[in-house]
């Protein structure tokens, strides 16, 4: 039933919606089919980014794959975070460590998330940034893939959605995007430091693509 629902709204509803608004055209999307379990790795600059890239999920994988999402600014309330849930199968974390309270860890609650075999969408930029401009990736993911280094991991840059829906703002004015995807890779690098500065040259050669 969830899967149905999914796919109902990002193969019908969300396209429907995002067209008008973005034109948005996908770039090597055949790539999400090449692996059974992945982690998007990709820059972030307006809400619109999710619903761009959930709409490129395969219909079944989509119910597999969890945007992780900062649950001190989507779940707030339980109505909020209830909504956040439903309509982007998010995975809510905290963006700062809990040395008291294991559950409330985000590296748990991500690493226990790919052990059940889910797919991540991560931004390890950390926060929506101005349109086209990428901030420096923090380390949060590095650390991650070194203790899952058998997990691919998908580097995507997403062009203009910064600029159809900005950082505070509420309506959206239309302007052409895209999404596009690179290769499967593999955490390269000796520590996490290295990991991300690896992500993050890959990222940025997605531009010209």
């Amino acid at each position: 039933m969830r899967q149905l629902f999914l796919n109902i709204l990002y193969k019908g509803i969300v396209p429907f919606i995002l067209k008008p608004l973005t034109g948005v055209k996908y770039k090597h999307a055949e790539v999400l089919s090449e692996a059974k379990q992945f982690i998007i790795i990709a820059n972030h600059n307006s809400h619109i980014d999710t619903l761009a890239l959930m709409s490129a999920i395969p219909k079944h994988k989509i119910v597999e794959v969890k945007p992780v999402a900062a649950g001190d600014y989507f779940g707030t309330t339980k109505w909020k975070s209830f909504i956040t849930v439903l309509f982007t199968n998010a995975l809510l974390i905290p963006r700062c460590c809990s040395l008291r309270n294991k559950s409330k860890d985000p590296f748990r609650i991500m690493m226990k998330a790919l052990k059940r075999g889910n797919s991540l969408i991560v931004y390890p930029e950390g926060s929506r940034g101005k349109a086209n401009e990428m901030q420096e990736f923090k380390n949060g993911i590095g650390h991650i893939l070194l203790k899952y280094p058998h997990i691919a991991y998908i580097p995507t840059y997403i062009e203009n959605t910064g600029k159809v829906l900005p950082k505070d703002a509420i309506v959206p004015i239309p302007f052409n995007c895209k999404v596009v995807f690179g290769d499967l890779q593999y955490c390269k690098g000796k520590n996490a430091k290295e990991v991300v500065t690896n992500m993050y040259h890959e990222v940025c050669q997605l531009k010209a693509a």
